[in-house]
Formats: structure tokens, sequence, C-alpha cells
């Protein structure tokens, strides 16, 4: 009887769809799943300049997923500001703001399994919050309070291992946190000699630590050495040495900032290599883990532009993504020629070979003492990614958000159509994934949602601009429940709404 029920509804349901008859499915070309040509547009995330670095995180719970930009911003009397958005950077609301006004010196974002937080240094202490909940309170980092500089990851385990630089004695240490940073560890010394360490896990290729630092330190801190030490979490808490690498130990020209990051076997260390006055972004390169770094890639080296502010984060299992900003030096005020932020990416199977940057700034970064460095946040699940930085609206610093919403798109046509038009998803009914396809008649700004039955907006399947053509995209209900949703089109005055049911 509950299966006649269920076949009743079903048919109730479909009778009473919206808009044209069922498509057949279309044969499509397999390309690849990462196809970074179209972004949205830059939205504003706070129209004020901030005076400090920034910094973000995607965190999912159910089916909402929240974007959070954290920011070093006195503005209103606050040293940090959290912006959040649940509509892919669209809109942004005030999460919380903490702490009276301060100059914070680094920010940095990390995550667990279930939690995200943010740490960042004030004078020479380093204190954590939990995004979500900074109601607990703001924890300070206890094992030392004259730190120069440091840097923080979480292993797979949820331990938080804390890489600092004494203020006095130069020294390297690390202290652990099994509890999120409610309490800490003894100081474990590593290394001397040494500042601005900068390390980097990804657990999904072991509980291995990678740590660039300066070491061997000379008069000009830039010319030192950039070396490598790596340790492997044995259990939690608890942290073996594997050893120190050379990366660049010439002193004669500047390594004015450096970062790594790892993926599978391939460990890359990206470093701005400084002479007679131009930056370029180098790569030494390592497919055996970190044993031994044999390979030299360029990322972006150009005569019109120099290459700094770097960032580096993998999507995924096969993919890693850097950030940076061209800067033209130019005299005068910035626009989207002299000055832009880009991305290059790279994969696992060609470690060396990075793609030529792709420019994704409508408002042009420019320099700062705050240093402003764009930022990477993984989004949808490490399966998307946006940027986000301090670019010049007319006179005015503001902190922007730019997506990639296009990685599952799919131009299915060249052929320009008619007008606009919104087809039946398919298949319809669908369990857990269909198919949205879509006609755009102008060159524009295209937003694709999808809303439940109450009208409360599920997820932003698109926000970019897209040139003429008829286009695909795939949706997965993996975390909705059965019933009835809704996904609407907005493009150049048009707008179209139909429906679409769920049924586990």
């Amino acid at each position: 009887m509950k299966h006649f029920f269920i076949f009743l509804f079903v048919l109730f349901c479909i009778s009473n769809l919206i808009g044209q008859p069922l498509d057949n499915p279309q044969v499509i070309t397999s390309q690849s799943p990462f196809n970074f040509s179209m972004w949205g547009n830059d939205n504003e995330v706070r129209n004020l300049t901030p005076i400090g670095p920034i910094d973000g995180i995607e965190m999912q719970r159910g089916s909402v997923k929240s974007t959070y930009v954290l920011m070093n911003d006195t503005n209103g009397g606050y040293m940090i500001r959290c912006y959040k958005s649940t509509n892919g950077g669209i809109n942004w609301s005030t999460q919380f703001a903490t702490l009276s006004d301060g100059k914070a010196k680094q920010l940095k974002t990390l995550r667990t399994s279930d939690s995200i937080y943010l740490s960042f240094q004030y004078e020479k202490v380093v204190y954590i919050i939990n995004i979500e909940n900074a109601g607990l309170g703001v924890r300070q980092f206890s094992t030392s309070l004259n730190i120069r500089n440091y840097d923080i990851v979480a292993t797979s385990t949820g331990t938080f291992y804390m890489y600092y630089v004494d203020f006095t004695s130069a020294q390297l240490y690390y202290a652990s946190s099994t509890n999120f940073g409610k309490t800490w560890g003894s100081a474990n010394s590593i290394v001397g000699s040494v500042s601005t360490p900068k390390a980097y896990t990804n657990s999904s290729s072991g509980d291995t630590i990678f740590v660039a630092m300066y070491q061997g330190l000379q008069q000009d801190t830039l010319k030192s050495p950039v070396k490598l030490v790596m340790q492997r979490q044995t259990s939690p808490g608890t942290l073996s040495l594997i050893g120190y690498r050379d990366i660049d130990t010439n002193t004669s020209y500047m390594k004015t900032e450096f970062t790594v990051a790892k993926m599978a076997n391939v460990v890359w260390v990206l470093y701005c290599q400084s002479i007679s006055g131009d930056i370029d972004l180098l790569c030494k390169v390592s497919t055996n883990s970190g044993f031994t770094f044999s390979l030299n890639a360029t990322v972006a080296a150009t005569n019109k532009y120099s290459e700094y502010w770097i960032d580096a984060k993998h999507l995924g299992n096969l993919t890693l993504l850097v950030s940076l900003y061209q800067d033209s030096l130019q005299s005068g005020t910035a626009n989207n020629t002299t000055d832009r932020v880009v991305f290059s990416t790279v994969t696992t199977a060609n470690p060396t070979s990075f793609a030529t940057v792709f420019p994704i700034s409508d408002h042009p970064p420019y320099w700062s003492s705050a240093s402003f460095r764009p930022r990477i946040i993984p989004t949808n699940n490490n399966t998307n990614f946006a940027i986000i930085w301090v670019g010049k609206d007319g006179s005015t610093g503001k902190v922007y958000f730019d997506g990639s919403y296009s990685i599952n798109i799919r131009k299915i046509s060249e052929v320009v159509p008619g007008k606009f038009l919104l087809y039946q998803n398919y298949p319809n009914p669908f369990n857990p994934k269909t198919n949205i396809k879509f006609d755009v008649a102008k060159t524009g700004n295209v937003s694709l949602m999808v809303y439940d039955i109450k009208g409360n907006e599920i997820t932003t399947l698109i926000n970019s601009k897209l040139s003429s053509g008829t286009y695909e995209i795939p949706f997965n209900s993996d975390n909705l429940s059965s019933g009835i949703y809704f996904y609407k089109l907005i493009s150049d005055g048009f707008s179209e709404t139909k429906k679409m049911i769920l049924i586990k």
C-alpha cells in the first residue's frame, strides 16, 4: 500500500511540473573536471579598508554552505571582524566582531573534521577563535608569550600544531593541542637562527607536516637561505622528525616570501625571487614526498609585472591552486591593466607545468604595508574555490570576493539562442543527481539558484558572466531530503523558475 501511494504522489507531482516536457539527455563530449575560464562578479564583502591581513574559509552544515571572511579591521573599534555569506558570496552579513582596536600581524584559518577556527597574532601573543561560536571566547596560546612570527596547522586527528619563532632567541619551536587550543603542551625546540615559518599539511596525503623557513639568518633576512623541515605525526600531539632539506641557499639575492604545499607524493616550495628590483615567482619541486628537490619550475615571471603576495591551496586530490598579485610598479593610480589578482594551477601528473596565470579582479589590488595578501578559499566541498583581496573602488580600498562557479558547468552549444530559456531538469524525479540546461541569448551575468519549498535558498549553482550559448550544469542533492525544490534562472531582465522532485 505504501508503494502505491508513493507511485500516486510521483504521478501527481509530475503532472504539475512547471515548464516544458522532459528533454532527452544529450551526449556531451568529456571535458576536464576543472574549467576555470568563467568567473563571477567581484562581490563586496566590506566597504572599508582593513588595517591588516585577511583570510577566509567555508563550512557546510547540512545543505547550507557558509563562507566566512575574516579581517583585521579597526573600523568601529574592533580588532577582528568576521563576515558570513550563505549564497556563494553574493551577500554578506556580520558574523562577529571582537577585541578592541589593534594591529594583527598574521591571520590564518584552519579546520578540523567538524569545526573551523581563526588564529591571529597581536603583538607577541597568538590567539584562537572558534569562527562559528565566537561566544566561546578567545583562547590564548599559552606556551609562549614572546613570539616573533608563527604558523599553525590541524591534522586529521584534530590536533593543532603551532610553529613559532621566539622573539629573543630566533629559535623555532612547536607545541601541540589535542583539545582545539584550550590547553597546549610544552615547547619542543626544532632549529635555531630562524624566521617566518610557513607550515602545510594535507591529511588526505598523510599527517606529514612541511615547514619552510628562513634558516641561517643573514644581516638582510630576505637574503637568508630557505630551508624545509619535515615531521610526521606518530600519535595525536606527537611528532617525529623526518629531516631537513635545502631549498635555496643562495645569499646574493632576496627571497621576499615563500610558501609550501603538498599533494600525493609531490611537494612544492614556492618562493619570490628578487633580482635587480624585479620579483618572479619560482618553485622547487619534489616528486618523492620531499626527500629530494631535483625539479625547478617557473610559476610567473614577466618583464611587465613583479609577482608577489602568494597563497597556495590544494583543490581535491589532483590540483594545486596558486594566487598572487601582479604589480607593474607603475606611478599613479592602479587599474586592471597595471595591477591584478591572478591565479595559476598545476597537477600532480605534471607538477612543473604551471598554467598561464588567469586574472580575476575587476577591482585592482594595490600595495600596502598592511600586506593585503589575496587568499584562496576552497569552496563547495573542495571542488570549487574563491579568492578574496583588497581592491580599489575609485580611491577607496574595499574587500572583495570572487568565486569560480563554473567548474562543473559545460557549454554544449555555441549557437546563439533566439531567447533566454530554462529547460526542465533531467532526470526528474531524481536521486541524488540531476542536470539543468539553459540558453543564454546575450552575454552577461547569469545566476542560477535552488530553493526549497518554503522559498529558502539552498545553493547558488552559478553567478558568473557567460557568453551566449547553451549550457548544462549538474545539481547534487546528497545532503537534501525528499521533496519539491525550485530552480531559478536570472539574466538581463529575464527570470524563470521551474520545479523539480527529489525522491530518496
